[in-house]
């Protein structure tokens, strides 16, 4: 079911490129130095080497950059230019890796992929997600609790830190949760490239949907520092 995964995502980015060119010339592409067009390339991103190894083995002409503590393999993929970025674990490592390439690829689209743990029923293992919109989880205000009672995750106040430059807890248009939406061209290439495969890998791709909150509480046994909360 790996290889199925590759497969469909490998179509996808090929497909993604062309679309993408395709869609502006000057928008999709860059003028190099001898004043000819350069395509910008697609980069693929994995957190770990058993989410980025088949993919650079999949590139032609491949050369290796290091950029501070980042890989980066930068090859072609049909005759597209591919960058497939190693991020690294934690949200912290792939926002790094992410500011630098595009500031150092310059590229037409970012496609992020890997493996995780799912919390909804209708999902199973090896299932290919197509991601509608991503949120940020590393903001919660939570209420006061007195010690040992413990957490009760259902009512945390999500904060979109985005929306004030002062404190997002005081800020009562701050209690939501941002969403970026996934690019549509990008869904649909992808939708696309689903509908060629056999009906029963089609049955294994979906959409993302929201997350259900599950009916326990969270109990810590412990209580928490206000700040570790």
């Amino acid at each position: 079911m790996i290889p199925m995964r590759n497969a469909f995502i490998v179509s996808a980015v090929v497909l993604i490129g062309m679309l993408l060119t395709g869609c502006s010339a000057q928008g999709q592409k860059t003028r190099a130095p001898d004043s000819t067009l350069e395509l910008r390339p697609v980069i693929v991103q994995g957190a770990m080497d058993l989410e980025v190894k088949k993919f650079v083995s999949r590139l032609g002409n491949v050369s290796v950059e290091k950029v501070g503590g980042w890989t980066f393999w930068r090859g072609t993929l049909d005759g597209y230019p591919v960058v497939v970025s190693k991020t690294m674990k934690g949200v912290s490592n792939s926002a790094a890796a992410t500011a630098i390439a595009a500031e150092h690829y310059h590229p037409v689209a970012i496609v992020n992929q890997g493996t995780a743990g799912g919390h909804v029923p209708e999902l199973h293992v090896y299932d290919i997600v197509l991601g509608k919109y991503a949120v940020n989880l590393g903001a919660f205000k939570t209420a006061y609790r007195r010690p040992g009672q413990g957490s009760d995750f259902r009512e945390w106040t999500p904060l979109d830190l985005m929306v004030s430059e002062d404190s997002a807890g005081e800020d009562p248009n701050a209690h939501t949760m941002r969403r970026f939406q996934a690019n549509a061209q990008l869904l649909a290439a992808a939708e696309s490239v689903k509908r060629s495969l056999p009906q029963r890998m089609q049955r294994r791709i979906v959409f993302c949907v929201p997350p259900r909150v599950h009916q326990r509480p969270l109990r810590l046994k412990k209580s928490l520092h206000p700040a570790h909360v």
